[in-house]
């Protein structure tokens, strides 16, 4: 019998589509099957950090990326991920670094550029973040996430009208888009648009009946529109999916103590 040797290349190949395919196990093994005669295989290492966030092991995944970075000081998504990860642990000083370093490798990443924004979003840095969004849309002008969270970024800085243009944009490209769809309603809302505001809150839970926030969300419209047994319904569909979910318990208790009931 002939025994077929696969290179590192084929064996990284095969560990990619078992990580897809949501075989975590399996394809960390192949990973480990790399690194063990080549410790030296940023890619391997790189997709082996990816797997340990899947599995909740931030630091391991740290270890692995800044590893494979000593290797590879230019490796993109590498820098990506563990800006990335970096961002799930709030440690947001560390993500910008992270991302900015991918940035001058190369400029015109649009993914990095929108991440990087993303982090200035979270620090709260908003004309920071609206224009690094649109530096990448700049690149990209038909990128629905970009454009969902430019339009985030202009709600925070108190331009609701501004913000709907970028998610009518953003819904054109991405028709089933529900974070553009519950962020289109928030901004509807805030000009106090409410029957506006409900059409997006439940074309969004059309599309997916889980989604608390939009029940949540679509309870307030329902109550602004006085259709308040509907509202409290709303709420409790809500808090039926996330018992924990605060605007929804607050604003249930609110209506209730309204109606007294």
């Amino acid at each position: 019998m002939t025994t077929v040797s696969l290179t590192i290349s084929e064996v990284l190949d095969i560990a990619l589509k078992s990580y897809y395919a949501g075989k975590l196990a399996e394809a960390e093994q192949l990973c480990l099957k790399i690194l063990s005669p080549d410790p030296d295989s940023a890619a391997a290492l790189n997709l082996l950090a990816v797997i340990h966030t899947s599995l909740g092991r931030n630091d391991a995944a740290l270890a692995c990326y800044d590893r494979a970075l000593t290797l590879r000081p230019d490796f993109i998504q590498a820098l990506s991920n563990r800006g990335a990860v970096l961002k799930q642990m709030r440690r947001y000083d560390e993500a910008l670094d992270s991302f900015d370093r991918a940035i001058s490798f190369q400029p015109d990443h649009v993914e990095v550029l929108n991440n990087r924004a993303g982090i200035l979003q979270q620090m709260r840095r908003y004309d920071e973040a609206l224009a690094g969004y649109d530096r990448a849309l700049a690149l990209r002008p038909d990128h629905p996430e970009a454009l969902n969270n430019r339009g985030v970024t202009l709600q925070a800085l108190g331009r609701h009208s501004d913000a709907l243009t970028s998610y009518d944009a953003a819904l054109a490209l991405r028709p089933d888009f529900v974070e553009a769809l519950v962020n289109r309603g928030i901004a509807h809302y805030e000009l106090k648009q409410f029957g506006e505001a409900l059409a997006n809150y439940d074309r969004a839970i059309s599309l997916r009946p889980d989604n608390a926030d939009a029940l949540s969300n679509r309870g307030n419209a329902l109550d602004k529109l006085r259709h308040h047994e509907k509202a409290l319904a709303s709420y409790q569909a809500a808090l039926d999916l996330q018992p924990h979910h605060v605007e929804a318990l607050y604003n249930r208790g609110a209506i209730l103590h309204r109606l007294r009931l």
